[in-house]
C-alpha cells in the first residue's frame, strides 16, 4: 500500500549483507507485473553518476531544418534500441505503437528485449510513420520510414524521476531517450520541447479546469489555448520542422478535447460533486443541450 503522500515505512529482515555490496535491488516479483525498485543506495545518498555509453550518438536537427517530404513505398521501417542502465530482469519485452491510420498495419508491435537491454524490429510501412514507445508514464515518439533505420536510447533513470511524486522536481537527469537515424534530429529536438511545452493533457488538471463551466465556455478555452501555444511554440528556438510538428500536435489535441468536452463536463461535475455510482450513471446519462455548430471549428 503507497499512500498519496508517495512516503511510507515498512521493516524487512535478511541476513546481513557483506561489506563489498554497496547497491540492492528490491523484487516482489520476475514478471512483468510484478513491481521491483532497482539500484539501492547503501553506502550514499546520492545515485551514481549516469553513464551514457560511448557509441552513444544523439543527432542534432539542423535550425533551419523544414520537414523533409514523406517517403511512400512499400518497404520495412528498421529500429534499433537500448534501455540505458538495463539489468538481467527489467522488462522482457515492449510494444511499438504505429501513429498512422494508413500502414500495411495498425497493429501494435510486440518486441523481445535482450538481457543488455538492447532491442530490435522490422515493421511493415509504406509512409512515414509516427510511432511510440511507451515507458510507464512517458511516451517516447520518434519517425520510421521505409528501408530507413532508426535508433533509439531509453534513459530509464530520467524517465522514473519525472514519474515520481518525490523526485519529479529534483534537476532531469539527461533527456528521456536519444535518437540517431532517420529524423533522429526532429525527435531529439521534439522531445525537449514536449517536455518544456507541456503539450500534452493533464486529465487530473483539465477536469478541475472544466469544473463549473458551460459546454460553449470549455469549448473557447480549448480554442484559446491553442492559439497560446502557437504562440508559446513560434517563440521556441527551435527548427520549422519541429515547429510545424508541434502545431500539428497542438491542433489534434484541442480537435480531441473538443470532441470530448460533454464528456469533460460530465466528468468534472461527478468529480467535483463527489457523486457515488448510482448517481454518477444518471448524471451521465442524462443529455446535454449541444449546439448544432458546436463542433464546427474551421481548422486547416
Amino acid at each position: 500500500y503507497m499512500p498519496d503522500s508517495g512516503e511510507t515505512q515498512f521493516q524487512f529482515i535478511f541476513p546481513p549483507l557483506p561489506d563489498t555490496v554497496s547497491r540492492i535491488d528490491f523484487m516482489e516479483g520476475d514478471d512483468n507485473n510484478s513491481w521491483n525498485i532497482w539500484g539501492i543506495e547503501l553506502k550514499s545518498h546520492k545515485l551514481t553518476a549516469l553513464k551514457l555509453p560511448k557509441n552513444l550518438n544523439a543527432a542534432k536537427a539542423d535550425k533551419n531544418m523544414t520537414l523533409p517530404d514523406p517517403i511512400f513505398k512499400e518497404g520495412k521501417a528498421r529500429v534499433k534500441g537500448q534501455f540505458l542502465e538495463y539489468r538481467k530482469g527489467m522488462g522482457k519485452n515492449l510494444k511499438i505503437h504505429l501513429g498512422s491510420c494508413i500502414n500495411i498495419t495498425t497493429e501494435s508491435i510486440d518486441v523481445d528485449v535482450a538481457e543488455d537491454g538492447t532491442f530490435s524490429a522490422e515493421i511493415p510501412v509504406i509512409t512515414t510513420t509516427p510511432v511510440v514507445i511507451d515507458v510507464l508514464e512517458k511516451a517516447i515518439r520518434f519517425y520510421v520510414a521505409p528501408e530507413e533505420e532508426t535508433i533509439v536510447y531509453i534513459n530509464q533513470r530520467e524517465i522514473v524521476r519525472a514519474t515520481s511524486k518525490l523526485r519529479k522536481a529534483e534537476k532531469p537527469e539527461g533527456s528521456f531517450a536519444y535518437f540517431d537515424g532517420y529524423m533522429g534530429g526532429i525527435a531529439n529536438e521534439l522531445a525537449d520541447s514536449y517536455t518544456k511545452l507541456k503539450l500534452f493533457n493533464d486529465y487530473n488538471q483539465l477536469f478541475k479546469d472544466a469544473e463549473g463551466k458551460s459546454l460553449e465556455e470549455l469549448r473557447t478555452g480549448y480554442l484559446k489555448g491553442k492559439e497560446q501555444k502557437f504562440n508559446d511554440i513560434d517563440a521556441y528556438k527551435i527548427s520549422p520542422a519541429s515547429k510545424a510538428i508541434l502545431k500539428g500536435d497542438v491542433t489534434l489535441l484541442a480537435i480531441d478535447n473538443i470532441n470530448m468536452c460533454p464528456a469533460i463536463l460530465r466528468e468534472a461535475h461527478i468529480r467535483a460533486n463527489k457523486l457515488n455510482r448510482e448517481e454518477a450513471e444518471k448524471y451521465y446519462n442524462s443529455p446535454l443541450d449541444i449546439p448544432d455548430d458546436f463542433y464546427d471549428i474551421g481548422f486547416k
